[in-house]
Formats: C-alpha cells, sequence, structure tokens
C-alpha cells in the first residue's frame, strides 16, 4: 500500500513538494485525503475489474435464515396463565 500511495503518477506522498502548506494539522489533513483518494482509486480499479462498474441490476435483499418472532412468542393462552398449575406456596 506504501508504493500505491507514494506512486509519483497518482498521489505522491513521498514528495513534500506538492504539500506546500504549513503546520501539523494542515500536513495531517492533506495526506488523509491523499489516503482516502488512493483508496477510492484502488475501489474503483477493483471494481472494473470485476465488472461492476456498469452494472444497474439491483441486487435482491437478503432474506433471514431465522423463524420470525411470531413463532418464538408463547401463544395467548399461556401468557394469560389459564393453563399453568396453582403456583407454589412461600413459607
Amino acid at each position: 500500500m506504501n508504493g500505491y500511495i507514494k506512486d509519483p503518477a497518482h498521489e505522491a506522498l513521498d514528495d513534500p513538494g506538492r504539500r506546500r502548506i504549513h503546520g501539523v494539522a494542515a500536513q495531517s489533513l492533506s495526506v488523509a485525503l491523499l489516503v482516502v483518494a488512493a483508496n477510492v482509486r484502488k475501489i474503483r480499479l477493483f471494481l472494473a475489474a470485476r465488472g461492476v462498474e456498469g452494472s444497474t441490476k439491483p441486487r435482491r435483499p437478503r432474506r433471514r435464515k431465522t423463524s420470525p418472532i411470531a413463532h418464538w412468542r408463547p401463544s395467548a393462552a399461556t401468557a394469560a396463565g389459564s393453563s399453568d398449575p396453582d403456583p407454589p406456596l412461600i413459607a
């Protein structure tokens, strides 16, 4: 990744002459923006190699593989306590 970011044809991170601003904060911000640009360039190249760039077909949403929550909830008869035995007596 270091060689990719330091490529003189693109970001040239190792060339301080291309970042003529003074101060640590300004230099840090400039370096952060150059790293973001390199990452975007790498993502674009990856997508172009995979043939995803011109794809307009929307992806189907993934379906849950678990049962719905209504399947796991107790029924109304057991929730009301109508079929439960008498509670234990406290001594």
